[in-house]
Formats: structure tokens, C-alpha cells, sequence
């Protein structure tokens, strides 16, 4: 718990120093609600925040502190192509559930979510609709979805 912990308090301290109401207050339920999973949901999010939270998740992963089995970003509208890329690099392969739902995300950043998701043994569920993709990107999802049965894609 001591590792999850570390990971809680860094993710919560960079909430709250953003200063807006919406993610002090998320800041204040994480720390009193230690647990590996990560609500971050409508927190009017943008890229740089985005990437300064998979910052964090790589950092501490690496230091072994990364175990994380659900994270939803969901509905933070700016987090684009630049978090989307950031997100993919550093999520922890511990992850069981993603949301990524209406993230702005177009293709680009799209891609680097599905080569990303492709390390993830545990994974079981990704949401992911209600973003910028082509039709030819879902049909890559849905492809990827098909040859892992017990993996629900929602795109």
C-alpha cells in the first residue's frame, strides 16, 4: 500500500497545485480514498496536465510504484493528441480499465493509444468512443478487439 500511496499523494498534489476547483477537490477524494483506481474524469484537463500526470505514472512505474488497475481520463476535452501520446507511454501495465471517452483524440494520438493497449496483458476494457477518429482507425480498434476475445473496445 506504501507504493500506491506515493503514486496517490504525487497525482493528488499535482491536482490540487492546479489551483480550479474541479481537480482540488478530486485532489481531496484521492487522498482520502487510497485505491488503485483513478477517476480523473472531467477535470477540464489539458494536454500539458495530461502529460504531467503520465509523467508521474512513468516515474513511479519505474520505480515500482506504478500499480494502477483502472484510470479514466474521460471528458477532459483538451487532452488531444499530445495526452493521448503521453498516456501511451507511460500507463502501467497493471491497467485492467481505460476511459478516454470525448478526449478530442484524432488519429494520431488514436494509433498511439492502440500500439500502447497492445502491451497491456491485463487489460479488459478500454472506452474510447466519442473522439476525432476515421472510420479506417475504429475498424483497427474493432480488428484489435477480435483477436482478444475476453477485451471489450469501445470505440
Amino acid at each position: 500500500m506504501a507504493n500506491l500511496n506515493t503514486l496517490t499523494l504525487k497525482i493528488s498534489d499535482f491536482l490540487y497545485q492546479l489551483g480550479s476547483p474541479k481537480p482540488m477537490e478530486r485532489s481531496r477524494l484521492l487522498k482520502s480514498n487510497a485505491s488503485s483506481s483513478y477517476n480523473l474524469r472531467s477535470l477540464d484537463l489539458k494536454a500539458s496536465d495530461v502529460i504531467a500526470i503520465a509523467n508521474i505514472l512513468k516515474s513511479e512505474n519505474q520505480k515500482g510504484n506504478g500499480y494502477v488497475t483502472s484510470i479514466s481520463f474521460s471528458f477532459n476535452h483538451d487532452l488531444g493528441d499530445l495526452g493521448a501520446e503521453a498516456l501511451s507511454k507511460s500507463l502501467p501495465n497493471s491497467l485492467t480499465e481505460i476511459g478516454l471517452v470525448g478526449c478530442e483524440i484524432g488519429d494520431k494520438g488514436g494509433l498511439h493509444i492502440l500500439e500502447g493497449i497492445k502491451k497491456m496483458p491485463h487489460l479488459n476494457m478500454i472506452c474510447i468512443e466519442n473522439n476525432k477518429f476515421s472510420e479506417a482507425l475504429k475498424n483497427e480498434f474493432r480488428t484489435y478487439s477480435n483477436s482478444k476475445p475476453h477485451m471489450l473496445i469501445v470505440v
